[in-house]
């Protein structure tokens, strides 16, 4: 068998499309928190996002 190629010819990648644009992960997060909330809201359960970053989590197993 042949050695299969790399990419499909003439396939592009989103990269390097001419319009892509990266942005910073906290603005998809800013975008995730509104549309969880959207839904919760929908579905009738009362949400209360929380302050975004990382936090201890205690055991309490001995």
């Amino acid at each position: 068998m042949g050695r299969m190629p790399d990419r499909c010819v003439g396939a592009t990648s989103a990269i390097a499309e001419k319009h892509y644009r990266r942005r910073p992960l906290d603005l998809l997060r800013q975008w995730h928190i509104k549309i969880e909330a959207w839904i919760l809201e929908h579905a009738g359960i009362e949400f209360v996002p929380e302050k975004a970053g990382l936090r201890v989590v205690l055991s309490s197993a001995s």
